[in-house]
């Protein structure tokens, strides 16, 4: 039985890693006019901080096997030797670091290396004083994982958010039309791609039925570039079964296997040319249209029946809803 049991947990482990880059970070080398049992020390706390979303940070009792075995000084590898302990190990990054008394006080400098090239892809420091150095250290270690976080990145010159999700799925972190999560941004009638004041069945445009929207016809596409689309209703499915969901505020919170989240703001929706329940209706649109061809998918909530109310509906399609796009798989 204790067999099974642990080979669970390390299948667990394994799974929970698959795809994540492997960093390590190697001692600091104690330079001009400090001992090593210091920057130890900071070297420590570095490492405590030092959390970059996406990725798996080695052990350090693990570093210092390989390097013992490879005859490697520790805190001063060459190039080359970076690169080989980086094949070893299969690390994606090292991140190495100095520290000197410059003027009296203590000084970090930190650099972050691709294995694979060798080029230094990231670097920061910072000098600081004794008697703030646990504060310092840690803001120095948390800027430098956001330069390695992989669970972020722009597209097109919009943001995205990995949120740890089965299908890899990439959402934006606002909608279409938005220049924050907070804001509403425009609406659109589904298959259209050019705002309006009124949405109305009369003056409703795009008269295809095709089960997707081809891209011509999807408005993240169209206004955001190619890298980006409309949700499907798969995606919409997974973002409400596999993420929890937060009111905060005038929207949700939602929040991903990962930690990460998105804001989905209440924007209400449009009928005629009245805007209805912003700030306590959300409506959201998928590139899926549905069972009846008058209508399509798409994601809501009303705030008025309860916190728990989101739920994927079909809505007709003339209908003015937000925008929120996904990367393009």
């Amino acid at each position: 039985m204790k067999r099974i049991v642990l080979f669970g947990v390390f299948l667990l482990i394994g799974l929970l890693s698959y795809g994540q880059q492997k960093i390590a970070v190697l001692d600091f080398n104690a330079g001009v006019g400090i001992s090593k049992n210091d920057v130890d020390g900071l070297s420590a706390v570095f490492v405590t901080y030092f959390r970059p979303n996406g990725c798996q940070i080695v052990e350090r009792t693990q570093i210092v096997k390989v390097i013992e075995e490879q005859g490697f000084q520790k805190t001063s590898l060459t190039e080359t030797q970076m690169i080989r302990l980086g094949e070893i190990m299969n690390l994606s990054k090292i991140v190495v670091g100095d520290v000197n008394i410059l003027g009296g006080s203590p000084n970090i400098d930190v650099r972050v290396v691709d294995v694979q090239t060798g080029e230094v892809t990231g670097r920061d420091g910072e000098t600081f004083s004794w008697a703030n150095y646990r504060a310092t250290v840690q803001k120095l270690a948390q800027r430098v994982a956001k330069q390695i976080d992989n669970t972020r990145g722009i597209q097109n010159g919009h943001e995205w958010v990995d949120l740890g999700l089965p299908s890899g799925s990439k959402w934006a972190t606002c909608n279409v039309g938005a220049a924050n999560s907070k804001e509403c941004g425009n609406y659109y009638s589904w298959g259209e791609t050019t705002r309006k004041r009124c949405f109305e069945s009369s003056s409703y445009s795009y008269s295809s039925n095709q089960r997707v929207l081809p891209y011509s016809a999807d408005v993240a596409n169209v206004i955001w570039g190619s890298d980006w689309r409309m949700p499907s209703k798969e995606q919409w499915v997974e973002l409400i079964n596999s993420c929890s969901w937060k009111k905060d505020g005038d929207g949700y919170k939602v929040i991903g296997p990962n930690g990460n989240s998105i804001f989905l703001p209440s924007a209400g929706y449009y009928e005629g040319c009245d805007l209805y329940f912003k700030g306590a209706f959300g409506c959201y649109w998928s590139r899926i249209i549905g069972d009846k061809s008058d209508e399509a998918f798409s994601v809501g909530w009303n705030f008025l029946v309860g916190e728990d109310s989101y739920d994927i509906f079909e809505s007709f399609r003339y209908s003015g809803y937000s925008v929120r796009p996904v990367v393009e798989q």
